[in-house]
């Protein structure tokens, strides 16, 4: 039987509020895309689902730009008290397609996602595609969870497939600079404006798969807050081909010189996990020092550039630590071909990892999207008897639990397999802290998200 594999990422930083009874991803405004090239196949689905944990119906109103009809289109429906819904938009009103580029932004018609809601909902993104057959499904955080900066850096596109980055604009229009560094060297910088207004042009950063440009990463630096989409195309897998994309969390500030008071902790499976991408805050200093242990030994210690991300490649251990003194860090993971628990032998997908100071405490109600589904939580090993999935405790459903050396054994991590209930919608609850990521497989493919964070 193969090993569970952990990564614990620890820092450190200045007053952590755990105080968490809004969970800041939900919200009343929304703003989002679909990036991808044109399969020409007619079983596209671009389409995202939305649930409401409220005890009144909620108006949702969407506004998109047509690129059939080149006109602005509105909807509005009603989502019911603690209800789920979908909409599905007609690809060829939505997606852009024609991408070219090396690492350069390019001017794309208008396509932005604009979602507004009278109470406070949550709202996940799907790119659903046959031949090939691909899926994969994003958290859309609200428009109060969105930054100015963020740093992205993402798997490696297949042959002629593509990396895109969608700069979104929200309510104003943003002055955007794009830094590209490929492994580590400055390549380019790029300046851009984003406008607000319905209906005008926008810009993403294309990059097409290019043996030169192997381990890019931009960093995007707005005059306002801005959404960003990021995703790729194709990226190889055991099986194939698997598309994948996620929105990035706002990069953290560090002042250069504060050693902060209070540790923040990351810690994820990683039996799946390709790469781990480490980004650090914005800052004006050049470097921080992170170090980075196992359960044995010291693996490596060194300061890393604050100008673009560090690429972590976990393998051959139980579990990892990564620490840094001086600020928080933001980075993803990049899941691959699946492991023995979820399954899939295939497959490729990204999410955020989450840290401490992201953790959630009360209601996460959300639904599954296939029977294949699993959801994988971080909480306290105390409170695992204090922690319900439709008012089950989680410790008395089937599931595969590690607690985590690597937090002294404070945190316990679980996988829980959904289709023992197979239930049409789902309510995580703890009065403690808690963090989960959902998980598809099917045929060979995955698809995974957060189901919910602070900032």
């Amino acid at each position: 039987m193969k090993q569970f594999i952990f990564i614990s990422i620890l820092f450190l930083f200045q007053g952590i509020n755990f105080s968490y009874s809004q969970i800041q991803t939900l919200g009343t405004e929304f703003v989002f895309s679909y990036a991808n090239i044109d399969r020409r196949y007619e079983t596209d689905h671009y389409k995202f689902f939305l649930t409401n944990d409220n005890n009144i119906s909620t108006v949702v109103n969407l506004q998109w730009w047509s690129l059939k009809k080149n006109v602005m289109k509105t909807a509005s429906f009603n989502l019911k008290p603690y209800g789920h819904d979908d909409w599905e938009f007609d690809k060829e009103d939505v997606l852009f397609t024609h991408y070219s580029g090396y690492g350069q932004i390019s001017e794309v018609p208008e396509n932005r996602i604009m979602v507004s809601a009278s109470s406070p909902i949550r709202i996940v993104s799907q790119v659903w595609t046959k031949r090939p057959y691909y899926q994969d499904l994003y958290l859309v955080p609200c428009t109060k969870s969105l930054g100015k900066n963020y740093m992205v850096q993402l798997p490696e596109p297949a042959q002629n497939e593509y990396q895109l980055i969608q700069l979104l604009p929200l309510k104003q229009n943003a002055i955007v600079n794009v830094t590209h560094y490929v492994n580590g060297k400055f390549l380019t910088k790029s300046t851009t404006v984003l406008k607000a207004n319905m209906g005008n042009d926008q810009q993403v950063m294309v990059r097409q798969y290019h043996s030169t440009l192997i381990n890019s990463s931009f960093l995007i630096e707005a005059s306002v807050p801005i959404a960003v989409v990021a995703a790729v195309t194709c990226i190889s897998t055991s099986s194939g081909c698997d598309y994948t994309a996620y929105m990035p969390q706002q990069l953290a500030s560090w002042d250069g010189k504060t050693i902060d008071k209070y540790s923040d902790d990351k810690f994820l499976l990683t039996e799946n996990a390709k790469n781990i991408f480490i980004f650090p805050p914005l800052t004006s200093a050049n470097s921080i020092s992170i170090s980075a242990n196992n359960e044995r030994s010291n693996m490596v210690t060194e300061s890393i550039s604050t100008h673009y991300s560090y690429q972590f490649n976990p393998s051959g251990t139980a579990e990892y630590e990564i620490t840094t003194n001086s600020s928080s860090l933001r980075a993803s993971r990049h899941l691959l071909n699946g492991d023995y628990i979820i399954g899939s032998n295939g497959g490729s997908c990204i999410t955020n990892i989450l840290s401490l100071s992201n953790f959630i405490t009360g209601r996460t109600f959300f639904a599954p999207y296939r029977s294949s589904s699993f959801i994988e939580i971080y909480t306290k090993e105390t409170n695992l008897n204090s922690i319900y999935l439709n008012n089950i405790p989680l410790i008395n459903l089937k599931s595969h639990v590690r607690v985590l050396e690597v937090t002294n054994y404070r945190y316990a991590a679980l996988i829980i397999d959904l289709s023992q209930l197979n239930a049409p919608t789902y309510l995580l609850y703890s009065n403690d802290k808690y963090i989960a990521y959902y998980i598809d497989t099917w045929s060979n493919k995955m698809a995974c998200y957060e189901l919910a964070y602070n900032n």
